[in-house]
């Protein structure tokens, strides 16, 4: 499919978890890159072709436990939790009548579809959390080795290196890797009485906190025409995660970050 019919169908994904969110009243916001481009440009940031959202972790495990197998005959929820393959370290959405292929290697076949990250409290004390963010960095980062293609484009000397590291970490699977960073992401939910809390499952805003008090105050807006919800103090949480978010960006930066080709499927489901 073309660019322009992939971002309809995760518009129409959106709406799909618009609609069951305030059906069932669950908090999100659209978050990263998208909430950047609602603010500036009312929908995509020109160069993006994604939809991320973010739940407080207690409407993100009721949605993983409350969305039906298929919604409205074609959306499905994949997690770690609904999927025992799953190797995703957040939640997706998507219309089960298309297919993504990304440039990884996926346990769940998806179609196009909405990221959705879960936000979990964090210590307030200063050397317990530097403590934990530094385990949640070298999860991530063994992930994102696990992940790397050994023959992708790079230096020779790149490839060189990166050989023994693959081997070393050929016994641990990504779902493995995915389930300690789910257990390290959960560790201060319900113990701490402060306030902030932070997306950790996602990198944007690993080691970014912000206030689990923005879930308390959202507001409609649109987003390319559809109607979907965001932080009323929504540039806490961008500033927090990308300082001057409103900067311009120069014209070598406004690539996508994704690499991925999208397809709908015949009526066979091929």
């Amino acid at each position: 499919m073309n660019h322009s019919e992939l971002k309809q169908i995760q518009l129409d994904v959106l709406d799909v978890l618009h609609e069951f969110c305030v059906s069932n009243g669950l908090r999100y916001s659209i978050s990263n890159g998208t909430l950047i481009g609602s603010v500036i440009y009312g929908g995509y940031i020109p160069w993006d072709d994604d939809i991320d959202v973010t739940m407080p972790r207690e409407d993100y495990d009721r949605l993983l436990k409350e969305f039906p197998e298929v919604y409205h005959g074609s959306f499905r929820l994949g997690a770690m939790e609904r999927y025992p393959l799953w190797d995703r370290f957040y939640a997706k959405i998507w219309d089960d009548r298309t297919l993504m292929k990304e440039n990884r290697s996926d346990a769940v076949e998806t179609g196009v579809n909405v990221d959705i990250f879960p936000a979990d409290a964090i210590p307030e004390d200063d050397i317990r959390l530097k403590e934990w963010q530094r385990r949640r960095l070298m999860i991530h980062r063994i992930f994102e080795l696990k992940e790397r293609a050994l023959l992708a484009p790079r230096a020779w000397w790149k490839t060189v290196l990166l050989l023994p590291v693959k081997l070393m970490l050929l016994p641990f699977g990504k779902r493995w890797l995915c389930e300690m960073a789910e257990r390290q992401a959960r560790r201060w939910n319900g113990e701490v009485s402060g306030d902030n809390c932070c997306s950790l499952v996602n990198g944007y805003h690993l080691t970014h906190p912000y206030s689990a008090g923005l879930f308390d105050s959202l507001e409609e807006t649109s987003f390319e025409g559809h109607i979907c919800k965001r932080f009323t103090g929504y540039d806490e949480y961008l500033r927090a995660g990308y300082g001057n978010y409103l900067k311009e960006i120069p014209e070598d930066k406004q690539v996508s970050h994704h690499c991925f080709k999208a397809y709908y499927k015949d009526l066979n489901g091929e």
